[in-house]
């Protein structure tokens, strides 16, 4: 895994080493303790999948308060979409300040968003598959 910061705080790119084979390939898009070793905190609690019928559904922004906060590990399996995650913890120097990326199965990219930012896309391709 190669994990790239991004201008908000706490808020990381994960793109995938992929190991290739005459089969197709293999990549890990989570591990413990490399995400501990990028100085990622995350205990994730739950795994869930959103399918979008449509190019054009808008979901979000999607936020958690204290003390039900949650951080969130975004990728795309399926068709495109356009994410953005935008910083509500007003503590943060980038306080309201937000980034966006393209997520596709092909980038294999995922995105990491620490508790207190909001997070939401826009699909660019029908069926497309958040996870």
């Amino acid at each position: 895994m190669i994990v790239r910061p991004t201008s908000l705080p706490g808020v990381v790119t994960i793109a995938a080493e992929k190991i290739a084979d005459e089969r197709g390939h293999f990549a890990r898009v989570y591990s413990k303790r490399e995400f501990s070793t990028a100085g990622i905190r995350a205990d994730f609690v739950l795994t869930a999948t959103s399918h979008n019928a449509r190019a054009g559904t808008l979901r979000g922004l999607h936020y958690q308060a204290p003390p039900f906060a949650e951080a969130k590990l975004v990728s795309c399996i399926a068709g495109r979409a356009f994410d953005v995650v935008v910083d509500l913890r007003r503590d943060s120097r980038a306080f309201g300040r937000w980034i966006s990326i393209e997520l596709s199965p092909e980038q294999e990219t995922a995105v990491f968003i620490p508790e207190g930012c909001a997070h939401g896309f826009q699909t660019l391709s029908p069926d497309t598959v958040i996870h």
